[in-house]
């Protein structure tokens, strides 16, 4: 039986079908932050932020929610039925989180969150040094299995190779010798190798991976450009599909009985590279450590600073809820009600009115 020739219209048609059906993503492909305004600074969306095969690089200080956002987005993965099959790996590399992900994050959340890899006693094991971070993260997918893999952080990972160098210095030092060479550059060499060889298997499982990084002091900065910077080298940014950095900008205060007590922070979320809508937003969002990202009052907030809503004394005037009264108030009402969701889509509505006001309306140049 001869062979049809397939036209050349045929394979225009099946290209532009298959285009079509790789840039488009329903809303439940991406996964929430946990943070409506985040959410937005990444997508315009309310609900979408990290988008699946993709990494994404967390820069901030101490105290800047890095932990918690890490968090926040595992206890997503549960809530989203598209992630309900993906590995939640969390490489404690500080040993620093000792919070109580149960109490915070939903027991089924804390049930799903696993160290990536577990000595014979049961103990988690977390990697020491960059190599073992990538042969680990590498290990988690290597079934084809999806993960959303967090490392927290980079920072705290030596190289195998800084390790041998730190014992020669050593042993120099002891024989009252001075040390060939000098050690500090071989992470970013690492980086360099390393994370462009797991992008591919990110992109062929749909897996996610987060790298937080502490900041530190630009040093070389001498008054211009950015004042703080980021161990590790270029390639941390480079790979990146979006860079955020976290900040603390106040802390939020409470009197009880006469005394004033810190029961939060403030934090400023700055999106400073952005592959998804090419837009770097800065954002603010609050964290109570007894109860993790606060995202209604972050959205109200959203709300009178774009001059949406206005408040008249301590009262917010919400038209769309029939509502005048104290935050604390709307926010009660909204959560009896079930109605969370409806003011986030407000937000959004607002978001991008005002971005789209803002951008001009000239001829388009190419059609």
């Amino acid at each position: 039986m001869a062979k049809r020739k397939i036209t050349v219209d045929e394979i225009k048609d099946a290209a532009e079908y298959v285009e079509k059906e790789s840039v488009v993503l329903e809303r439940s492909d991406y996964l929430s932050t946990g943070s409506t305004m985040l959410n937005l600074a990444l997508t315009n969306k309310w609900n979408c932020g990290f988008l699946p095969s993709h990494y994404y690089h967390l820069v901030g200080s101490s105290s800047s929610g890095k932990t918690f956002l890490s968090g926040t987005c595992f206890a997503e993965s549960t809530l989203n039925e598209k992630y309900k099959n993906y590995k939640l790996i969390y490489c404690n590399s500080e040993d620093g989180c000792l919070m109580d992900m149960s109490a915070l994050f939903g027991a089924k959340t804390a049930a799903r969150i696993k160290a990536p890899a577990y000595d014979e006693d049961g103990n988690p094991m977390f990697a020491t040094t960059v190599e073992s971070f990538y042969y680990s993260l590498s290990d988690a997918m290597s079934d084809g299995t999806p993960c959303v893999f967090v490392l927290d952080s980079i920072d705290a990972l030596t190289s195998d190779a800084d390790d041998s160098k730190f014992e020669e210095a050593k042993d120099a030092f002891k024989k009252g010798k001075e040390a060939k060479g000098s050690y500090g550059m071989v992470r970013a060499k690492q980086n360099s190798e390393k994370l462009r060889k797991v992008m591919a298997d990110l992109t062929r499982t749909g897996s996610i991976l987060i790298i937080i990084s502490q900041t530190r002091d630009n040093v070389g900065a001498m008054g211009y450009g950015p004042q703080s910077t980021f161990a590790g080298g270029k390639s941390l940014l480079f790979y990146a599909t979006c860079q955020i950095w976290s900040k603390p900008i106040g802390n939020i205060k409470k009197t009880v009985d006469g005394n004033d007590l810190i029961i939060g922070k403030k934090i400023e979320l700055a999106v400073k590279k952005n592959r998804i809508t090419g837009y770097e937003h800065t954002v603010n969002t609050s964290i109570y450590p007894s109860y993790g990202i606060a995202d209604l009052p972050s959205v109200i907030d959203y709300l009178l600073e774009s001059n949406h809503w206005k408040k008249e004394g301590r009262s917010v005037v919400a038209p769309e809820f029939d509502f005048k009264g104290l935050e604390d108030t709307l926010i009660a009402k909204l959560e009896s009600e079930n109605r969370e969701d409806e003011l986030r889509m407000i937000a959004e509505t607002v978001w991008n009115s005002l971005l789209d006001r803002a951008t001009p309306k000239w001829k388009k140049r190419y059609e």
